[in-house]
């Protein structure tokens, strides 16, 4: 819990992840945290190491997280295969809670990250979706989006919901 001093403006911390597939998952969130006046926000950047240069570069504290090799995303999305495997989600989901609970942010700002939360009424998945974007449309329109019916239809996705139900 923050503990405010009368007449001073705490810094709120936030806490970016951008996944290291694309320079475009780590551009977004890179540049939302640019508009940010860093008198009022404290700016942690969470990615692949190889972009490390580039968050630092704008003075932003660089945290490395390992997820998928942009070669081995390629390669699943030309095939069609899912994206990503239980195995990796559960290392980036580990990796990045524990960031999370080091830093405790105000707020987390994730691009191409997948986010569980445990709740009593199972697992809620939390999404920002940036504006003018094909998911922000087909999300606006009511379409169904191909990964949410995907994951609809795998058995080990439901297999987890539960499992997250009954684990306390």
């Amino acid at each position: 819990m923050k503990t405010f001093e009368f007449g001073v403006s705490p810094r709120l911390r936030v806490l970016c992840f951008g996944e290291g597939v694309s320079l475009a998952h780590v551009g977004r969130p890179l540049e939302l945290a640019r508009a940010l006046d860093p008198a009022r926000y404290e700016i942690h950047f969470a990615s692949s190491e190889r972009y490390r240069g580039m968050v630092e570069a704008h003075g932003f504290a660089f945290h490395a997280v390992d997820g998928l090799l942009p070669q081995e995303f390629m390669a699943r999305l030309a095939a069609g295969a899912p994206l990503y495997d239980e195995d990796t989600l559960r290392r980036s989901a580990e990796a990045d809670l524990r960031i999370m609970r080091a830093l405790r942010p105000d707020l987390v700002i994730g691009d191409f990250r997948v986010y569980f939360e445990r709740h009593e009424l199972g697992v809620l998945v939390h999404r920002i979706l940036s504006r003018n974007t094909l998911k922000d449309f087909l999300y606006r329109s009511g379409l169904k989006v191909e990964e949410d019916e995907a994951l609809q239809q795998n058995p080990k996705f439901w297999e987890m919901i539960e499992a997250a139900r009954t684990t306390k």
